[in-house]
């Protein structure tokens, strides 16, 4: 469920990449502390339930960022979080579809 074995055999989740992405995108602990509730809400209802723990960070850092206004542009959270533009923009479409449900 949203998690990945390592080489070390530890489990590795989103929330993992929540906070390196954060900080490479210099997110505030309060912004950090939104985008891992979004993203919970996110896992919960099982919107991106197929996609790498890191995928779905990227794609929660990028749409709370839009919601929340964070000032952070789309091709940067690409580079930053090693995604690629497209997937960012494609699962934020999905979310937006569910916004109602991540948004309780």
């Amino acid at each position: 469920m949203n998690n990945e074995i390592n080489l070390n055999q530890n489990t590795t989740s989103y929330r993992d990449f929540i906070e390196r992405y954060g900080s490479y995108l210099e997110l505030n602990k309060n912004e950090i502390n939104i985008v891992q509730q979004v993203c919970d809400r996110v896992c919960e209802i099982d919107v991106l339930d197929d996609n790498k723990p890191w995928t779905i960070a990227a794609v929660c850092i990028y749409f709370t960022s839009a919601l929340y206004n964070f000032d952070i542009d789309r091709k940067e959270i690409a580079e930053k979080c090693e995604t690629t533009d497209a997937t960012l923009k494609k699962y934020h479409l999905i979310l937006l579809q569910h916004v109602d449900n991540i948004l309780v």
